[in-house]
């Protein structure tokens, strides 16, 4: 209950407008994401590689489902800026990008040219675009876009899928099926938007089941077909999931870093990053935020651990 009602706080226009003017939510937001600006998330990027020995980091701007074309192509270029910053001050980096960022609203021909044209510009610089997934409504037309841009780049795109919705599982296998001779990626999240539980599970229980099987069942594949080639990323910061997914596997799967990797969040539970590098040798990046329209994302940060993440709301309300 604690949760939809802050997945519906997410998306109240009145809030997203007002609530980030208050000063306690100021104070909360700074856990989660270094500041607005590019410049903020290079030095925290910097600090995470070469002092806390992070394998690199994810880099998303903050705004999606935007209004026009003309939007589109600007978040592109930003997005090009951001790779070009990263080889600039030689960081390891890769993009991690909201469809709707890219126009998926408008066209989804045009989204997919402009994902492309980041694409192909990564691919010059040495560095990887993670598609990041949406609301349902979008999850047809995503996959679809990968699977178009993996046919050119499949070594340089990867997709992410949600493990509450009850498709994924069908996703995964198409997705799996398809590679033919292209490799594929993924990064696995439990999913943070409000769903009906027609289409999603809502059990957190029931989730966290499915989000292993799902990575069972991907690594899994790994092996049954000598896959040497695609990749499996867990964003999660659920050690227990974690461990349990990692222990079900022989350690020359986990500790190849090119098929394997844990993805967090900036500011989220970062013993757990050290215990995981410490004791399994495993590779880890931290997703990045910047940009001014952190709210709504903000809130789906919160509303994954709001036990734990509402505590940390109010002690900056006082």
């Amino acid at each position: 209950m604690l949760k939809r009602i802050l997945l519906t706080i997410s998306e109240n226009d009145w809030c997203k407008k007002n609530l980030p003017e208050y000063g306690f939510v100021k104070g909360t937001v700074s856990k989660f994401f270094p500041g607005i600006r590019l410049e903020d998330t290079i030095k925290a990027t910097k600090e995470l590689v070469f002092k806390k020995k992070n394998s690199g980091t994810y880099v998303t701007y903050l705004g999606e489902n935007i209004s026009n074309k003309e939007e589109a192509n600007e978040n592109l270029n930003i997005y090009k800026n951001v790779i070009e910053e990263s080889v600039k001050n030689d960081i390891p980096l890769d993009i991690s990008i909201k469809p709707t960022q890219l126009g998926l609203d408008q066209d989804l021909d045009f989204c997919i040219d402009n994902m492309k044209e980041l694409v192909s510009f990564s691919k010059d610089n040495n560095r990887f675009v993670w598609i990041d997934m949406e609301y349902s409504r979008y999850v047809s037309d995503t996959i679809k876009m990968y699977e178009e841009i993996r046919k050119t780049y499949s070594k340089n795109i990867g997709i992410c899928l949600q493990s509450y919705l009850h498709r994924t599982e069908n996703d995964i296998q198409s997705i799996i099926n398809n590679k033919g001779k292209n490799c594929f990626n993924i990064r696995l999240v439990k999913g943070a938007y409000k769903e009906s539980p027609e289409i999603s599970i809502t059990d957190p229980n029931e989730n966290k089941k499915n989000y292993i099987h799902l990575s069972n069942t991907i690594l899994t594949s790994f092996v049954s077909n000598n896959d040497k080639e695609s990749k499996l990323v867990l964003g999660s910061h659920d050690h227990y999931m974690v461990e349990t997914i990692i222990n079900n596997h022989d350690s020359s799967l986990y500790q190849n870093h090119n098929q394997f990797e844990i993805n967090t969040l900036y500011g989220i539970n970062e013993q757990l990053l050290s215990h995981l590098q410490t004791r399994y040798n495993v590779s880890v990046k931290t997703l990045i935020c910047f940009g001014e329209n952190y709210f709504p994302w903000f809130v789906r940060r919160i509303a994954e651990n709001p036990n734990q993440n509402l505590g940390l709301l109010f002690k900056n309300l006082f």
